[in-house]
């Protein structure tokens, strides 16, 4: 990977997870969706956990997350690429509900859908008769939900006004990277989350084959949207902070497709989809012995017995 220089002054100041103030450049990655900037990475040099040397702006930042945002908001999607992402999304909406009701037994209850992007998955279990309260920062996307879903999200400061120990289960699904104080957010849902609730976090694993192999090209760094960059040992070793113990964990069987074929992209490969396709299933074949080793992974957290 690219080093940077070591005597630069970085936007994060310690760790969020063990409060190290040795967090030291790693390597650089570039905005290849929106702004093509620059951007460096930064590890602590005391637990390994990564993250991005950016000031969070949730003006400037609501700018840059609009990449993808038709897309995202189910308008016809013209490119072939776009048309499987779509398919695959409808696919996981229902395989996540799945695993809700896997997990936790339930057919109804309270939901918590936390970064819910434009509410899709809200709206399906909305449908399968949960009760659903949905957090969204961007404002495009709230209102996208309202209008074409009729499915009303809230702001993430109305979170605090819940009562405690509302929630039978919380979700984010590839959102807590890209939320700006990620231990005081947990904190947050744990506060509302019932004695015998589950959280469901999906995100990036930056310890995985595919970032190994594609390095600063690797699509899910995707700087500076995903402001942190989990492995599985940094997301157990941050839950474990605020009372959280793991239940279950489990690679996410499609994202490694659709990042290998973007990395491919990112790298102006010849025939990106077809390598990107090929790569992308090397590295799922590879990932069934090692889950820690997934481009994605799914944890389901519960709160700590004392």
């Amino acid at each position: 990977m690219i080093n940077t220089d070591n005597n630069q002054n970085h936007a994060k100041d310690f760790c969020p997870i063990c409060h190290s103030l040795n967090i030291v450049p790693e390597f650089r990655s570039a905005d290849f969706a929106v702004s093509k900037n620059i951007y460096s990475v930064l590890k602590c040099h005391d637990c390994g956990f990564l993250m991005t040397d950016v000031v969070y702006d949730g003006k400037s930042m609501s700018n840059l997350e609009k990449v993808d945002l038709k897309l995202r908001q189910g308008y016809s999607p013209k490119k072939f690429l776009d048309f499987c992402y779509y398919v695959t999304r409808r696919f996981m909406l229902y395989r996540k509900a799945w695993y809700v009701h896997w997990l936790t037994g339930l057919y109804n209850g309270t939901l918590i859908n936390y970064g819910a992007k434009t509410g899709f998955f809200s709206s399906t279990m909305e449908k399968k008769g949960w009760n659903v309260l949905s957090y969204e920062s961007i404002a495009a996307e709230r209102d996208f939900s309202k209008k074409m879903l009729d499915h009303r999200m809230f702001p993430p400061e109305e979170l605090d006004t819940l009562p405690i120990g509302c929630a039978d289960v919380v979700t984010m699904w590839h959102s807590f990277e890209h939320m700006d104080n990620p231990k005081l957010i947990l904190l947050k849902l744990c506060r509302v989350l019932s004695r015998n609730g589950l959280i469901f976090m999906a995100m990036p694993n930056a310890d995985s084959y595919d970032a190994e192999y594609y390095k600063q090209y690797w699509a899910a760094w995707d700087v500076p949207r995903h402001l942190w960059h989990f492995t599985p040992k940094t997301c157990q070793q941050l839950a474990s902070t605020v009372g959280l113990s793991l239940m279950y964990k489990k690679a996410m069987p499609f994202d490694v497709f659709y990042i290998s074929i973007l990395s491919e992209r990112n790298k102006k490969s010849h025939l990106a989809f077809i390598k990107g396709l090929f790569k992308g299933f090397v590295f799922f074949l590879m990932s069934i012995k090692d889950k820690n080793k997934a481009s994605s992974v799914l944890y389901v957290f519960k709160k700590t017995k004392r």
